[in-house]
């Protein structure tokens, strides 16, 4: 489905607004109709936030399309279960950055008379 899209009246019935996901063989895997635009929104923002942490949302899922008024009007991608965006996997859990080294104990500047106490106790 492409943005502004016709879905088909079947998916939802009655009801003009919802939110479908789709695998990547074109399947509906869930199909969430709505009474209203405002809820479609709210149903797909729950969906993307699930989406985004990788739970409630079957492992086949591909595409959430948000459908207002019978057309497409959003989309979000999902990434396969385990897929980075970078291609890299996340750090080893021991490889740190080290820490940055203990000042020299000479060259402490805040432990320094400042000079104008310095006169004080000479005069």
């Amino acid at each position: 489905m492409a943005f502004g899209e016709r879905v088909p009246a079947e998916l939802f019935g009655r009801r003009r607004n919802g939110v479908l996901v789709v695998s990547k063989s074109g399947e509906v895997l869930v199909n969430t109709p709505a009474l209203t635009r405002r809820r479609a929104r709210q149903i797909f923002e729950g969906f993307r936030l699930a989406a985004d942490n990788r739970r409630a949302l079957p492992p086949s899922a591909a595409v959430i399309y948000r459908v207002e008024r019978r057309s497409v009007v959003e989309e979000k991608r999902v990434q396969a279960e385990g897929a980075v965006p970078g291609g890299e996997g996340p750090p080893d859990a021991g490889a740190r950055e080290p820490r940055r080294p203990y000042p020299s104990s000479g060259g402490a500047s805040a432990l320094q008379v400042p000079p104008d106490e310095s006169r004080r106790e000479q005069a």
